[in-house]
């Protein structure tokens, strides 16, 4: 036996939709929504957009040279922390990247 359909309440809840996802809900079920004239390039320019975001998401292994006393005191700082020391250095690159922390040089 199929399962019923579930209501656009239900869409919102289940999915945990926020205003604007919700809003594009409603207007697709009521009909409103119409297909853009160039679908097929739109959609595989969408889809090369995808995959470059899956693409950047990848990890990559990274060498560099560190001091061995250097290497040492991360690894300590990171079993304080209870993580890897590889996962507390990706950790310290990416907030620098995001500028969530500063570096003297």
């Amino acid at each position: 036996m199929a399962d019923k359909p579930l209501s656009f309440e239900e869409h919102v809840k289940k999915y945990q939709l926020d205003e604007e996802e919700a809003e594009i809900l409603r207007a697709f079920e009521a009909g409103e929504l119409k297909r853009v004239d160039n679908f097929e390039e739109e959609k595989r320019k969408l889809q090369q957009a995808a995959q470059y975001t899956q693409q950047l998401r990848k990890s990559m292994n990274a060498n560099f040279r560190i001091q061995l006393g250097e290497l040492n005191k991360l690894k300590q700082r990171a079993a304080e922390k209870g993580i890897r020391y590889q996962t507390l250095l990706s950790t310290l690159v990416h907030q620098y990247l995001e500028g969530q922390i500063e570096v003297k040089l």
